[in-house]
């Protein structure tokens, strides 16, 4: 039987005419053949249906005859259909061939604070965030960290920490030779949330 190709995305129908569905197509009603859809692809001649790009993968071409033309999401993105990814949300990140949205999890120097509806907070300075982490882990003693870190370092000079229980948002602090002789100097390093309950301020003191 003869069979005639039609390619229904695009306004006009191949004319060309032929006895098999070649590889790419499938027989369509029994009498016609239709290219595979953008997502699927077919290596057989003849064949009923397309075969649908696996879980992960993606493809844009129509008329695909080779399951290689279905290509991973790339790392930070998750499958929403066959034939397109979507970015995960911010500070997230997903692996290579992420399926779902499910995939995606908190990058490094964050941490997925449920408690307080979900979002993804910045890791707090002198506490640490790695990939996927829920809740900062506090810096061993005698190291420190910078607001996003996802890791501690050693000798980060004198550091002091006001935890306020009214959760004031800025501190001003008067010095007038409280320290003795010399020239101090105040720099507030941070302020920002330390847990998700509490916030605190990073001041550094040091002689001129």
């Amino acid at each position: 039987m003869e069979r005639v190709f039609l390619l229904a995305v695009l306004p006009l129908a191949l004319v060309a005419a032929q006895e098999d569905c070649a590889p790419g197509s499938h027989v369509f009603h029994g009498v016609y053949c239709r290219w595979c859809d953008a997502g699927t692809y077919q290596t057989e001649i003849n064949a009923e249906e397309c075969i649908e790009c696996r879980k992960g993968t993606v493809s844009s071409l129509i008329g695909a005859s080779s399951p290689h033309v279905c290509q991973n999401c790339p790392a930070g993105t998750y499958a929403v259909s066959l034939k397109e990814c979507r970015e995960c949300p911010p500070h997230m990140t997903s692996p290579s061939g992420a399926e779902s949205e499910a995939e995606c999890t908190v990058v490094a120097g964050y941490y997925y604070a449920a408690a307080v509806g979900g979002e993804p907070l910045q890791c707090p300075a002198n506490f640490y965030c790695v990939q996927g982490t829920e809740a900062p882990t506090p810096c061993p003693d005698g190291t420190g960290a910078v607001p996003g870190s996802s890791q501690c370092k050693a000798g980060m000079g004198p550091v002091l920490l006001f935890d306020w229980i009214l959760g004031a948002s800025w501190v001003i602090l008067l010095f007038s030779g409280v320290f003795g002789l010399g020239v101090y100097r105040m720099s507030v390093l941070h302020h920002g949330p330390s847990t998700p309950s509490s916030r605190q301020i990073q001041i550094e003191i040091t002689r001129e």
